[in-house]
């Protein structure tokens, strides 16, 4: 059976079993799901239209199923399109005589292919009947919802889009709508999309075929008196805004996906002849409007004109050939192609919020005592504090205070109880606290990460901000300093975020590299935040000891702004006395648990108080020492008094002085280990490690002499005392400052302190991990698999931790290590033994990624870790092959310790000199452009000083020199310039990689900051050639971008600074993709500000035109109006032109309107003398119109509450106020098109604006009254238009002013009707002060008083005098109410369980015992139209609804719902359907949350506003406005249907629906 096609919406044409990609057809302008792909030889005469047998009832239900994107099993009428003499049979779709490619040929030649074709209205006349008023961004939304339908059961599934003319367009913005979806249903179709083929795609608009259009529709309208559907003609001028969105949207895309989408341009070679018609004898869509100019991009001609380019007459056909083997080529690399993840989608920010959980942050908190009662005060009362705490603007307190008063426990305090920093809706606090003896703990990427993970969990909306850089960086992100600092700037600027503060404990215990990292991003950022007004509330709270490199690199923040820095190093004072409070505190619980008298305990008082070096740790110390005094008299108090330690040094050896000498030894062992551990060790993990010695040769031997393990963790507390703390079974110093006593680097004859060397104590740790590693039992273990390494790791105690860090201990003990461990190294690193074979998988589970799986040589694993001393004893072996390669990559030893880092190694195979330095891995790669891609700036200039060759291109091809400048290894850079000839130096300039950049590209893409030096350096370099030099500096790349446009986007003003200086001319270089952009232009768009300045200063002009006209004035009207966007439109105002218009004649006043930037406007009203304003609100574009008048026929579409929700509007509104005022009747005239002039109050009543209205009406009256006689298309006058919107003043002015107040519109209805009918009871009551004709009959038969119910309070108001009684017409009697039901519904909307984003468990069964059917269609009941006889306003509506949600959701995300509150995901709307449209939708009630049982909703929905007070909350429901409901009811009027909508939103909810009726009362 041939299938049906249907004219709207997907209809399938094939689907096969084995289904690797969906291909969707997507017709043009007047096009046709099959007519436009139809092929006919002979062109028959079409048949004549085909009309509807159906019931106008049955009609106007499938105008619904239209609207909302259902299909119906019944299908409409096939109508002829695209103006072609074509037919098609009316039972079955086939073609006459006709091939119909998609199905006819192309479903046998790509048989795994799902193919649809999609249908839309966008006819631009359609007869007298009424145009479906659509534009691109409605069809593109049915698109979406209706694929989203079709692929339910494949969400996943390639999908492919075949597009011609405005389908192309159609389609991009359906990406652009995908992608940024809140349904991840839905952005799987933009992830899912690997190709799009446009078919004379009009990218920039095509005139002539618009012209063609608006001429149409222009005849239609003004001759016939037909409707049209300007929208979508509009949409194809070349600067419509749609275009250029989906342009931009799209161009951005593509750059992101690059070999993940292939895109296929085919261009039209005839124009359409025998029509003359405009430009009709000339291509339609001209190459330079159909090529996206991409480099990527195919661009092929066709053999035929706009419309037979998609008609292919067999498979013999060349243009079907090209088409089809494009399609097959990509059908077959279909399943191999990696589907792109949409940003922003539920599952992918889960993902990345669960990949910044890189640490166990709450328990690095917890690790710190709590506050004792009345501590901390010396904070909290210091002004700084609140000066801080109470600042609205971002800003920074740096603690400080010496080791052991208190910093870590008022961090932990401020977090957990100090109420002012709670956590709130309107504040996020985050924390992070640093260590040095957990690896973890010293990083500052590990502690961002932290933060951003608290940010988005508590700011979920936030993690917006990071998608980008999740998508691109994937699981390296956690790693990349500047790109996370980027996020949580990024995130503090949303005008969502709130309060945002930071408190990082212990900065001066994160690694010295990331310390420095932190302090120069943070004195940055508030160095511009404090002195500039700052959009952000980004606060951080920082305490460190007050370290020297910490104070310095703070001290120019510090000295500008003194508020900044907390001492506590000076507050010793105040410190002092809460320590004291501590001491007397601890001295009290002593004295209890000791029995100690009243002089006792006094005696301690006084020595514990007279101690001068005091502090909260030295404390802690001391009075661990007072409680274990075994059975204290008078005597042995007296003692210990005399004996205290005076400092904490002193305190740590006298807790060292009681362990025996005995165990002195394993004492030092257990220390040794502690200090050098990576992480911090289980007590099983440290049982191991002390016991294990180079003498055990199996787990068994081991096992004999570990410690029992219950009383091992007595052992160690016996062992060190109070040196070291044991939480959650792992082993921590009780301080930084205990690591501090124990290492030093000098030897020690007596005592502890500096008594552990740390390379012995990595020696100790690295011989306890490498000893089990060569146990007998990996001899059994000949092939591990998963199964066999967990077996492995759950029972043998620390095998985890020594397969992860035993290498890197070792690298930093080799020196030292034994010839005894350096053989058990050569065991495991024997990549021949079954030793490493178990080993490096055990490793693999803990970094996938590695590469020494791969490795064939223990030379190459050597020098991968960095084992010198092992490289140096295979070297010892003449034959030892130096140059063997990877597997993998195909690299040698000396490009793995090259990337790596490894300096020693590196040096001791290029000594050998057998080595090749140039040597090449898979991507052309050599051990020097490996170490400057992994910037390890030392190795580089060894392997240069070596003779590596600085220009081996690799496959991009980009040599070390530009690898070099990319990673900002400013070092490397001059050494490499120096090094080159004249001629090698002249090359520079033209040595460009795959993607065209040049090394002052590269050097301004990096992230490290060396830009600016780098960019000098080379300028400098090429200053003995000029002309060299000028040619890489106009050099534009693949995306037309020259380095001064990188520098605009990148926001480097040091850069543009010194481009600029050595050519002016690169101010006014134009590029940018193919916008014609300048510096200016981009720097304006990508919101950099610094740049903005520093080329405005440079001298840039900012009056040049782009391509679409606009000047960066135009953009920056338009762009985002935060902080940074503001402060540019600023800048831009006093240096531009803003008088300048684009080429559609539009100013910067309509950009604002377009874009609703209200800030952006008042902005431009106070920056601009009122003349330049004046002018700008009253310039005309191109249709004829001002900015408002633009606004109102363009953005408002008929909405009549447009102007209250546009504040830009209002804005506009109240400017234009003024200029009316003070214009005469002439220059009122003035601000419209002369064909607009007779309908001037027409035009502008669409405003809304009663204010505006006031002041164009009298003087236009005056001018001449014959302006307030002409009506619009409907018969409409003014007066019943300002009857329409309720407009009282604009009312009394029009009959001040002799309005016919009679006047009949085509329904015959006067003013007066429209009032009556409304309920308008001051306005009905004006009227007829001014003679309205209370007995003037509609069309109906009506007088206004026939159309009042009993209810209505216009009813004595409009009823005429010589009737005292109202009769009603005996045709006027009918029943009281109308009702419509479903009583079987059970129906089930929502996503189907394996779709959705979480694992869901629940009574999937609850009808059936399969997963609930997914109804697309009848998903609403629709009521009775409201017959001609009823009277107004129907007085209320009644709903009722059985229902329910799926009964269940995950707690993880949706804990803040009680279960059984109304606030599920899925709900009821009511909607009035008038005229197949629905012209108002309101929510009526939510389904109640995890519900498991069926709940009855019954509610009442009345015209009086009074009688709704009761129902404004019911269910759930989301108001619009206080009066919502009744100007619901009140709108409806005859013919109105209402339609019940059941909805569910998002993956995993459901809409259960039993049972639905609506009953429409007539009568009270």
């Amino acid at each position: 059976m041939v299938t049906t096609v249907s004219p709207t919406g997907l209809t399938l044409l094939s689907d096969p079993q084995d289904v690797a990609a969906d291909v969707v057809f997507v017709h043009g302008l007047q096009g046709h799901p099959y007519k436009t792909w139809t092929f006919y030889p002979s062109f028959p005469s079409a048949p004549e239209n085909l009309s509807s047998s159906e019931a106008s009832k049955k009609s106007k239900i499938r105008g619904l199923s239209r609207l909302l994107g259902h299909t119906r099993k019944r299908q409409e009428t096939l109508i002829p399109a695209e103006n072609s003499n074509i037919g098609q049979d009316e039972e079955n779709g086939a073609p006459i005589s006709g091939i119909f490619w998609p199905r006819d040929l192309l479903k046998e030649d790509l048989p795994q292919a799902r193919i649809m074709t999609f249908g839309y209205n966008t006819n631009i006349q359609q007869g007298y009947h009424a145009v479906n008023q659509g534009n691109i961004f409605s069809h593109a939304r049915d698109l979406l919802y209706e694929l989203e339908a079709k692929r339910r059961k494949a969400p996943t599934r390639r999908l492919i889009f075949v597009a011609h003319s405005l389908g192309g367009i159609l389609v991009k913005e359906a990406l652009r709508r995908s992608e940024h979806d809140p349904d991840e249903a839905i952005r799987k179709i933009y992830s899912s999309t690997i190709g799009i083929f446009f078919f004379g795609t009009p990218h920039r608009g095509s005139r002539e075929w618009a012209s063609l259009g608006e001429g149409v529709a222009r005849v239609a309208s003004c001759l016939l008196g037909m409707d049209v559907n300007s929208e979508v003609v509009h949409a194809l001028l070349p600067t419509g805004p749609e275009l250029e969105l989906c342009r931009e949207s799209f161009a951005v895309q593509w750059e992101q996906r690059r070999a993940a989408l292939a895109v296929r341009t085919f261009q039209e070679s005839k124009g359409i002849s025998g029509i003359c018609w405009g430009g009709l004898n000339q291509l339609i869509v001209p190459p330079d409007s159909s090529t996206l100019d991409h480099p990527s991009q195919r661009a092929r001609t066709l053999d035929g004109n706009h419309m037979t380019m998609v008609k292919f007459s067999g498979r013999s056909d060349k243009g079907y050939e090209m088409v089809k083997d494009d399609l097959e080529e990509l059908m077959t690399k279909a399943p191999d192609m990696e589907l792109t993840p949409s940003f922003g989608t539920t599952q992918d920010s889960r993902e990345c919020l669960q990949m910044l959980r890189t640490s166990d942050y709450e328990q690095y908190k917890d690790r710190n005592p709590d506050r004792l009662d009345k501590t901390c005060e010396w904070f909290l009362h210091h002004e700084n504090f609140h000066h801080w705490y109470k600042s609205d603007s971002s800003t920074l307190l740096w603690v400080s205070a010496d080791p052991g008063c208190g910093k870590s426990v008022l961090a932990k305090y401020l977090i957990d109880q100090e109420t002012e920093l709670e956590a709130s809706e309107s504040r996020a606090v985050c924390y992070f606290f640093f260590k040095d003896d957990n690896e973890d703990q010293t990083s500052v990427t590990t502690a961002l990460s932290a933060l951003l993970h608290q940010l988005f969990s508590q700011r979920n909306s936030l993690i917006q901000h990071a998608m980008k850089d999740y998508i691109a960086e994937g699981s390296k992100l956690p790693r990349l300093f500047q790109k996370l600092w980027a996020i949580l700037l990024k995130a503090a600027s949303d005008p969502k975020a709130g309060e945002i503060i930071c408190i990082l404990d212990g900065l001066d215990e994160c690694a010295e590299k990331g310390r420095y990292q932190i302090i120069d991003v943070l004195s940055a950022f508030y160095k511009q935040a404090i002195s500039e007004e700052s959009g952000s509330r980004l606060k951080f709270l920082i305490t460190s000891r007050p370290y020297y490199d910490i104070q310095r690199r703070f001290s120019e923040l510090t000295h500008n702004f003194p508020t900044i820095r907390l001492a506590g190093e000076e507050e010793s004072e105040a410190i002092g006395r809460e320590i004291d409070r501590v001491i007397k505190w601890k001295l009290s619980k002593l004295a209890l648990e000791l029995r100690l008298n009243v002089t006792e305990k006094a005696t301690l008082e006084t020595e514990l108080l007279a101690m001068t070096h005091r502090t909260y740790l030295w404390a802690t110390l001391v009075f661990d020492i007072l409680y274990r005094t075994i059975r204290p008299t008078s005597r042995k108090l007296k003692d210990i008094v005399r004996s205290l330690p005076p400092t904490v040094d002193k305190a740590y050896e006298a807790i060292f002085s009681r362990i025996d000498d005995a165990e002195r030894p394993q004492a030092r062992k257990l220390l040794s280990i502690v200090v050098a551990s990576s992480r911090p060790l289980t007590l099983q993990e440290l049982n191991v490690a002390l016991t294990v010695e180079v003498q055990h040769k199996s787990y068994n031997e081991l096992r004999a002499d570990l410690d029992d393990e219950e009383r091992f963790e007595s052992t160690v507390r016996n062992m060190c005392g109070l040196f070291v703390t044991i939480l959650d079974q792992k082993i921590y110093l009780i301080h930084q400052t205990a690591k501090e006593f124990l290492v030093g680097n000098h030897e020690v004859l007596d005592g502890w302190k500096n008594s552990l060397h740390p390379v012995q104590s990595e020696l100790i740790l690295a011989t306890s991990c490498i000893v089990p590693l060569t146990f007998s039992d990996f001899d059994d273990y000949q092939t591990p698999n998963e199964v066999s390494l967990g077996e492995l790791l759950s029972g043998f105690e620390f095998l985890g931790y020594a397969a992860s860090f035993w290498m890197a201990h070792f690298r930093e003990a080799q020196q030292q290590a034994t010839d005894e461990l350096v053989q058990l190294v050569l065991q495991i690193c024997n990549t021949s033994s079954r030793r490493f074979n178990t080993w490096s998988r055990l490793y693999a589970m803990t970094d996938p990624s590695t590469a020494i799986l791969r490795f064939t040589t223990t030379m190459m694993l050597a020098s991968y870790l960095g084992h010198n001393t092992v490289v140096d004893q295979l070297l010892k072996d003449s034959e030892a092959d130096i140059d063997s390669k990877d597997n993998d990559h195909n690299r040698t030893p000396l490009a793995w310790a090259a990337k790596q880092g490894h300096i020693s190694v590196v040096r001791l195979l290029i000594g050998t000199g057998r080595t090749d330095i140039n040597s090449k891995d898979n991507d052309n790669q050599t051990p020097l452009w490996l170490a400057c891609r992994t910037c390890r700036e030392e190795i580089a200039l060894f392997l240069l000083e070596n003779g590596a060759d600085p220009m081996d291109k690799n496959t991009r091809p980009r040599s070390p020199l530009l690898e070099s400048a990319l990673q900002g290894l400013s070092k490397v850079v001059d050494r490499i310039l120096r090094s080159l000839s004249d001629q090698a130096l002249q090359v520079v300039a033209e040595h460009y990689d795959t993607e065209g950049k040049s090394i002052l590209n590269l050097a301004l893409l990096g992230e490290n900051g060396s830009h600016h030096t780098i960019v000098k350096m080379v300028i400098d370099a090429l200053g003995q050639f000029p002309d060299q030099r000028r040619k890489l500096l106009y050099h534009q790349d693949h995306s037309n971008c020259s380095p001064l446009f990188h520098a605009a986007l990148r926001n480097q003003p040091e850069a543009i600074k010194l481009l600029t200086q050595v050519e002016k001319g690169l101010l006014s270089q134009t590029g940018y993709i193919d916008w014609r952009d300048t510096p200016l232009h981009v720097a304006t768009h990508w919101q950099s500000l610094n740049a903005v300045r520093a080329l405005i200063n440079a001298g840039a002009n900012p009056n040049i035109q782009q391509r679409t006209g606009h000047t960066p004035l135009h953009i920056a009207s338009h762009r985002t109006d935060g902080h940074d966007g503001a402060l540019i439109l600023k800048i831009l105002l006093e240096h531009a032109d803003p008088l300048i218009s684009g080429h559609m004649g539009e100013n910067i006043i309509h950009l604002v309107l377009d874009w609703d930037r209200a800030v952006h406007f008042q902005i431009i009203a106070n920056h601009i003398s009122y003349s330049d304003l004046h002018q700008l609100l009253t310039s005309k574009n191109k249709d004829g119109n001002i900015p408002l008048l633009h606004a109102t026929a363009k953005l408002s579409h008929a909405d009549h509450d447009y102007a209250s929700h546009s504040k830009t509007f209002k804005a506009v509104c109240e400017a234009m106020i003024k200029v009316v005022s003070d214009a005469d009747a002439d220059g009122i005239l003035d601000l419209v098109s002369e064909k607009d002039c007779p309908i001037i109050l027409h035009r502008f009543i669409e405003t809304s604006s009663a204010d505006l209205m006031a002041e164009m009406v009298p003087k236009i009256a005056a001018l001449d009254n014959s302006f307030l006689k002409p009506t619009d298309i409907n018969g409409q006058t003014l007066l019943i238009k300002a009857v329409d919107r309720q407009l009282l003043r604009t009312i009394q002015l029009l009959i001040e002013s002799s309005a016919h107040v009679n006047a009949q519109d085509k329904l015959g209805k006067t003013a007066l009707h429209y009032a009556a009918e409304r309920d308008m009871p001051e306005i009905a009551r004006l009227l007829v002060h001014a003679d309205a004709d209370l007995t003037i009959k509609d069309t109906f038969g009506r007088m206004p008083v026939d159309w009042c119910s009993n209810s209505n309070s216009c009813i004595t108001i409009v009823q005429p005098s010589d009737r005292s009684t109202i009769m009603p017409d005996p045709v006027a009697i009918m029943t009281p109410s109308t009702r419509s039901s479903r009583t079987s519904w059970s129906i089930t909307l929502g996503a189907e369980l394996n779709s959705c984003a979480w694992n869901l468990h629940g009574d999937v069964g609850w009808y059936s015992d399969a997963v609930p059917t997914i109804v697309r269609e009848d998903k609403y009941v629709i009521s009775e139209a409201i017959p001609v006889t009823i009277k107004l306003p129907v007085p209320r509506v009644h709903v009722v609804i059985e229902g329910r949600d799926q009964g269940w959701s995950d707690d993880r995300w949706f804990s803040d719902r009680p279960e059984g509150s109304f606030t599920s995901d899925s709900w009821y709307e009511l909607a009035i359907l008038r005229d197949g449209q629905l012209v108002l939708r309101r929510e009526w009630a939510r389904n109640k949350h995890r519900s498991k049982t069926t709940h009855r909703f019954e509610c009442t929905w009345y015209s009086d506003t009074q009688r709704n007070c009761d129902h404004l909350k019911f269910a759930g429901r989301r108001a619009v406005s206080a009066d919502d409901q009744g100007e619901f009811v009140r709108r409806l009027t005859v013919g109105d249907q209402v339609v019940i909508l059941a909805l569910a939103g998002g993956g995993g909810w459901m809409n259960i629906v039993k049972s639905a009726s609506i009953e429409i009362f007539f009568e009270d």
